[in-house]
């Protein structure tokens, strides 16, 4: 059945080039995939981590230092103000 198909499509003006799209379609589909649950893994990997380690990301780190209130313009945890941990 396969091969009546292949040589119907390549008795058809341009059927090679359609074989070849569905393949370049195909592998484009595959590498999206791939990707896509490399990056799902990656977030896993995040998201279980160590627990003995505190992971904050930029996110977390208010704007302004609690202690003084002034900014907070690194992002960094501690004051450069004050010199207090800001978390």
């Amino acid at each position: 059945m396969v091969e009546s198909l292949n040589t119907q499509l390549m008795a058809m003006p341009g059927g090679s080039e359609w074989l070849f799209f569905i393949f370049v379609i195909f592998v484009i589909l595959l590498f999206r995939y791939f990707i896509k649950k490399g990056k799902e893994d990656l977030a896993n990997k995040e998201v279980k981590g160590d627990k003995t380690t505190k992971d904050v990301s930029i996110s977390s780190i208010p704007d302004f230092c609690p202690h003084c209130k002034n900014p907070n313009s690194k992002k960094i945890r501690i004051c450069e103000w004050c010199d207090t941990q800001i978390i």
